[in-house]
């Protein structure tokens, strides 16, 4: 994000996981960052120091305390839309648009 190319990195990051973690591995995300052509040096700088380590914590505690227990997670109404039946379940624009008629429905 300092470089101003936070979502070329996050779109390159999520479209080349193969749904192995080893394809998170530093050597990685380093690559991803060069292929962008970001400053190496800044981006090697901020990935080694763990510059950002107590915003993202602080994000994930804050998911956590909420429910969040995957990726992608989607809230309406404070509610997750969800499959208990399927934890790898993603929800689909139908769900979601039932869970909002839902919401609204119950809506005082």
């Amino acid at each position: 994000a300092e470089q101003g190319r936070f979502w070329d990195y996050h779109t390159m990051r999520y479209t080349t996981f193969s749904g192995s973690f080893g394809s998170l591995t530093d050597p990685f995300l380093l690559a991803f960052a060069e292929s962008l052509g970001l400053d190496m040096g800044d981006f090697e700088d901020c990935f080694e120091e763990q510059r950002y380590a107590d915003l993202i914590e602080a994000d994930y505690l804050a998911g956590v305390e909420i429910g969040v227990e995957a990726t992608p997670s989607i809230f309406v109404n404070g509610q997750v839309v969800e499959n208990a039946s399927d934890p790898r379940y993603i929800p689909t624009y139908t769900d979601v648009a039932n869970a909002i008629d839902a919401a609204l429905a119950a809506a005082p």
